[in-house]
C-alpha cells in the first residue's frame, strides 16, 4: 500500500503525478490552469491527461479519503464522469472477480461494483465505471 496525495508535489508523488509519469507525459500544476479552486484545477489537468495520453493500468486498487473534496461541477465532466475519478478508474488493472460470493447462510450477496453502487454524494457523474470513490473518514 502506498499513500498518495491527489496532486503530488515537487518532492512527493501524488496519484495524478504518478499516473502522468507512468503514461510518459509531463504533469501540469495549478499554475498551468486559470482556476483558483484546487479541485477545479485538478479536474482540468485530469481532463487534459485523459484526452492526451493513454493511461496505463498500474494499480490493483485505489482508496480515496475525503473524495467529496475532489468533486466538481458537471461542466468539468469528461464523457459524463468526474475527471479525477475517471482518471483513477483508467489506472486500475482489470481483476477477475466472480459477480457474487456466498454469505454465511449459503446465499449470495452482490459485490459492490460501479454498476450497482449508490453513491452517498449528490451529483453522481461516475456512471459506467468499475471504480467508485469512497470517503473512508480517516483523520
Amino acid at each position: 500500500m502506498r499513500p498518495l496525495h491527489a496532486w503530488g508535489g515537487q518532492d512527493s508523488p501524488g496519484l495524478y503525478s504518478t499516473i502522468c509519469r507512468a503514461a510518459g507525459v509531463g504533469r501540469l500544476t495549478v499554475g498551468d490552469t486559470d482556476f483558483q479552486e484546487p479541485s477545479q484545477a485538478l479536474a482540468y489537468v485530469c481532463r487534459h491527461l485523459l484526452k492526451s495520453a493513454n493511461i496505463p493500468q498500474i494499480f490493483d486498487a485505489i482508496l480515496i479519503d475525503e473524495s467529496q473534496d475532489l468533486m466538481v461541477a458537471a461542466n468539468f465532466n469528461i464523457q459524463g464522469k468526474q475527471p479525477f475519478f475517471w482518471m483513477a478508474d483508467q489506472a486500475l488493472r482489470l481483476v477477475n472477480i466472480p459477480p457474487t460470493y456466498p454469505d454465511q447462510e449459503g446465499g449470495a450477496n452482490q459485490l459492490k461494483t460501479f454498476e450497482n453502487f449508490s453513491p452517498p454524494l449528490q451529483g453522481g457523474g461516475w456512471g459506467g465505471s468499475r471504480f467508485a470513490p469512497f470517503n473512508l473518514g480517516l483523520r
